[in-house]
């Protein structure tokens, strides 16, 4: 089964198809219902391909450790940095296949099990997105039919019950789903806006980021970033061994040269340690209790570790949360 054979499959049955079935509520008017059920099925193939876009873009997010929030943008520049901090990748291009774009590597073989669960993220995401702009607006145009004769129908509502002798408390009920269902189908047509805007933004950024890959590529890969020494936490402790070459480590690199000795604080108690006593220092520059000398103490590193601000979360619910009381 092919990637894309496998991203065209019917949706499973007992999932989100009985939640739209739920959301559509009788009207205890036979044509009425009629409309509804064929409505309901435009609901579900819209439903449908919306989530396979979302759970596509989740997928990519969460294989790239960034938060639902991260755009296409994002995105690529992180799995850009994962092809590229491997030895054998030294090039990266976005090659259209059938009018779809591509990250491609210059990698001959098989790629690291890490990298292939990457790419295949970056390209099912890429496959539905396309499927989606390709099949969207026909999917929209379908479900905008189905609302057009339930506006119709709604002006003369009233009549068609009490014709029917559904009155007073029922009436009123059937009133109510039947302004439901309309605003369960116009909630779908605003989803489906709303998800076309974004996918065309991502299809954006792709363009964008092709158009810088070669520099990056170029960054990644010269000599003066391959070379340059990185301080790790692994050899971070190696480089107090520098120190040594000023006296000690309770000593800056400016204090003046001299040979070191320790002070003697043997004769004094706990009680009376001064703060010049304590550590080494120069015995040209003895301080004596009179004296106003300052000792030269640490340089404290207050360099700190720059963290990126964390993204918010957020947690895609598609189901529809109108007011009963809202009107048409």
């Amino acid at each position: 089964m092919t990637v894309l054979s496998f991203l065209l499959q019917k949706p499973q049955k007992g999932k989100r198809t009985d939640k739209i079935q739920a959301d559509i509520k009788p009207i205890a008017l036979r044509a009425a219902d009629d409309m509804f059920k064929e409505a309901a099925i435009s609901l579900v193939d819209a439903e449908f391909e919306q989530n396979k876009v979302e759970l596509a873009w989740s997928d990519l997010q969460d294989e790239l450790g960034l938060e639902h929030t991260a755009n296409m943008k994002q995105c690529l520049k992180v799995a850009i940095s994962r092809y590229m901090a491997h030895p054998d990748i030294s090039h990266l291009s976005i090659q259209e296949e059938n009018g779809i774009p591509f990250l491609k590597s210059s990698q001959p073989g098989a790629l690291p099990s890490h990298l292939h669960k990457l790419e295949v993220a970056v390209e099912k995401v890429l496959l539905e997105i396309h499927h989606f702009l390709s099949h969207g607006d026909k999917i929209h145009l379908t479900l905008e039919s189905k609302l057009q004769p339930a506006f119709a129908m709604y002006d003369n509502l009233e009549t068609r019950l009490a014709t029917n002798g559904i009155k007073g408390k029922k009436a009123n009920k059937a009133m109510e789903n039947y302004a439901w269902n309309v605003r369960i189908i116009r909630g779908q047509l605003d989803r489906l806006v709303a998800l076309k805007k974004k996918c065309k933004i991502a299809m954006e950024q792709v363009e964008s980021t092709k158009a810088t890959l070669s520099t990056f590529n170029t960054k990644e890969k010269s000599p003066s970033v391959r070379e340059r020494p990185r301080l790790t936490l692994a050899n971070r402790h190696n480089t107090t061994e520098n120190l040594t070459s000023y006296g000690s480590l309770g000593r800056s690199p400016t204090t003046p040269g001299g040979d070191c000795k320790p002070k003697s604080i043997l004769k004094k108690s706990n009680s009376n340690l001064e703060s010049s006593s304590i550590g080494y220092v120069n015995e040209d520059f003895l301080v004596t209790p009179g004296s106003s000398a300052n000792v030269v103490g640490d340089d404290e590193d207050t360099t700190e570790l720059l963290k990126p601000p964390l993204l918010h979360s957020f947690s895609y619910t598609p189901g529809f949360n109108y007011e009963q009381n809202t009107a048409l």
